[in-house]
């Protein structure tokens, strides 16, 4: 498992200008609020390889994946595998500090059996 933290990205500022500079000291203000933007989102990723078990028809099953600075009530984007079973719908949720539990429905009239994969999910905070 991998955890990132996506506020430590630094965006270079582009030195392309009017001619009066104009064009340079708006890019660089963009570029300041953007890092603002992330620093205060505080966006979390980790990834983690789920291998769920066989889901009933009509069920759903959970895995946790650990997100360091994950709080309860934080919103969660789940990045399910490409070959992800037809079907099958995902959500993830802050489930306690540092954990965020993700959920596989199963809406078919029949069993489904999902391949262990790696899921990767990010927590905004703000």
């Amino acid at each position: 498992m991998t955890t990132e933290r996506v506020d430590d990205l630094a965006v270079p500022p582009l030195r392309v200008g009017l001619g009066d500079g104009s064009w340079v000291h708006w890019f660089d203000k963009v570029t300041q609020s953007w890092q603002s933007l992330i620093q205060l989102l505080g966006i979390n990723s980790a990834t983690a390889t789920l291998d769920f078990p066989s889901i009933s028809a009509g069920a759903d099953a959970e895995l946790t994946i650990s997100v360091a600075r994950a709080e309860v009530n934080d919103p969660v984007v789940v990045g399910p595998p490409g070959g992800l079973e037809a079907n099958l719908s995902v959500t993830g949720f802050v489930s306690a500090a540092g954990v965020v539990t993700v959920r596989l429905v199963n809406p078919t009239g029949a069993p489904i059996n999902p391949v262990s994969a790696t899921y990767r999910v990010s927590v905004l905070r703000y």
